[in-house]
């Protein structure tokens, strides 16, 4: 088995030219077509191993009278295959799929379909798509006639301010550019205060100069686990761009806090419990209006905000392209080129990191990158908002501080236990003040909902949010709940609430 294992692979390897089997996320995988022409990534299974095995080789076997007969490769043989350590199959690694040229660390472009074995990307353009040559040496001129293009392409678009505007350069950059971003990229909140707005028309625009395709979208499902499978669904596929469309309730989500922070993400294949390492490449984006953030979503996030200023803001005429989406299409190849000058006039002028902007904390990279890069070319505003859509956007903090200061006008530096918050909390359980009244006004959201339902589990609800938030402080008091001496005839765990 081990020597029709190795020459099999050998096949493999033989037949791989130019490269079409990738090793990734220590599985073999394809780079083929989907029933609508689309380039996808497809994991190789048993069955298609077998079939590409076949392709590669002829198998025989030994049969009656010594005779050498022609058969299809053994299941045992493939099984091996795919149970060895991905270093032995020496395949070339994938990363992603990019449907756009994209710079690599050292300032060239890769332009030429099919992999690029130095950024470990499948380069596979749309059909008809033609990039203008970009300068080996990009002068200030260029630069202004980029950004004059792309101001034609989204100038329509009414920004609230100027750091949207430049927020949404970094937003066109990121997939370009993400090579050369060593950390993870934040999400993009395509925000605005009301619908017709153009939230998702900006994002379809977005993502149709990246991958000239409209993008892989998907709703912000309730459920934490559905959160799992979607996101561990997009980066299967290898999206280069992830759009999660038309955000309702606010965005909170674990599975996506981790994915948006982390270089690989680890999780199950769906129904086993066979583990993936899944690379992290993609740049991500969200719609919705007026969206909020909870948990610690809001330091993983920029925002680009609309505002039509209108109460009927999709009754808008008089625009420059009365059908972007067509002419965004049209001339992707020049918006494309525009975004790799304002790349390379960066890389011409040393790589210089921006030096006006705050940066953010799990995205240091990114920051330097695409904020040198705004910077060199004379787009000020970038990150701009941050602070104040931070203070705005925080709801779960500032809704903590507010319930955890309620209860330090109630016990004033005293201990208490779960119990005694959810009889105030619980109408009918004590006595009514306005104290009382004031806590039952702060309470965070989730304690809210499980209270209305009258949910069995309040008190341990309550217990664990103490528990998770243990010592982090809210606000300008530093306000902060910790854990006091266990009750000593109860065994139960006491807290307090400590305030400057």
């Amino acid at each position: 088995m081990p020597d029709i294992t190795a020459d099999a692979i050998h096949a493999l390897r033989g037949a791989n030219s130019p490269p079409v089997y990738f090793a990734r996320s220590g599985r073999i995988v394809r780079v083929g077509e989907d029933e609508r022409g689309r380039v996808v990534i497809e994991e190789l299974t048993e069955h298609g191993l077998r079939g590409e095995l076949a392709r590669a080789a002829y198998f025989f076997k030994i049969g009656a009278n010594q005779k050498t007969l022609q058969c299809a490769p053994c299941i045992e043989i493939v099984r091996d295959i795919q149970s060895r350590p991905a270093r032995e199959w020496g395949l070339p690694s994938l990363e992603l799929l990019i449907q756009a040229p994209a710079i690599r660390p050292d300032g060239s472009i890769i332009c030429r379909a099919g992999y690029d074995p130095a950024t470990f990307l499948y380069y596979s353009p749309a059909p008809g798509l033609t990039v203008p040559d970009i300068p080996e040496i990009v002068s200030a001129a260029h630069v202004e006639v980029a950004k004059k293009r792309i101001e034609s392409a989204f100038g329509d678009f009414v920004f609230q301010d100027e750091a949207s505007r430049a927020n949404l350069l970094a937003s066109l950059l990121t997939p370009l550019v993400r090579s050369l971003i060593e950390g993870p990229t934040p999400l993009a909140i395509y925000d605005a205060p009301q619908a017709g707005t153009g939230k998702s028309l900006l994002a379809e625009s977005v993502t149709m100069i990246a991958t000239g395709r409209p993008p892989d979208t998907f709703s912000a499902p309730r459920d934490p686990e559905e959160w799992r499978k979607k996101i561990t669904t997009m980066l299967v596929k290898g999206s280069a761009v992830v759009v999660i469309d038309n955000v309702e309730a606010v965005l909170d989500s674990d599975a996506l806090c981790s994915a948006l922070t982390a270089l690989v993400l680890s999780d199950r294949r769906f129904g086993t419990f066979e583990q993936l390492n899944l690379p992290v490449r993609c740049a991500w984006i969200a719609t919705g209006n007026n969206v909020r953030l909870g948990g610690d979503m809001p330091r993983r996030a920029y925002w680009i905000r609309l505002d039509a200023q209108s109460s009927r803001p999709f009754q808008r005429t008089g625009f420059r392209h009365e059908d972007l989406r067509e002419w965004v299409k049209s001339n992707r190849g020049h918006l494309i080129a525009s975004l790799l000058m304002i790349a390379r006039y960066w890389f011409n002028s040393g790589c210089p990191a921006p030096s006006r902007i705050k940066r953010m904390g799990s995205f240091e990279s990114w920051c330097n990158v695409v904020g040198g890069m705004l910077e060199c070319a004379g787009i000020d505003g970038f990150l701009g908002n941050a602070e104040a859509k931070l203070a705005n956007n925080d709801l779960e903090a500032g809704q903590w501080e507010e319930f955890l200061l309620a209860i330090d006008r109630i016990y004033r530096g005293e201990s208490f236990r779960v119990a005694e918050i959810l009889d105030k909390l619980t109408p009918g359980r004590c006595t009514e003040t306005t104290d009382v009244t004031a806590l039952r006004q702060a309470m965070p959201d989730e304690i809210a909902e499980a209270i209305q339902r009258r949910s069995a589990s309040c008190s341990r609800l309550l217990g664990n949010s103490f528990s998770s938030r243990i010592d982090r402080r809210y606000g300008d008091r530093q306000v902060h709940v910790t854990r006091d001496a266990m009750d000593a005839k109860t065994k139960v765990a006491r807290w307090k609430v400590v305030a400057s």
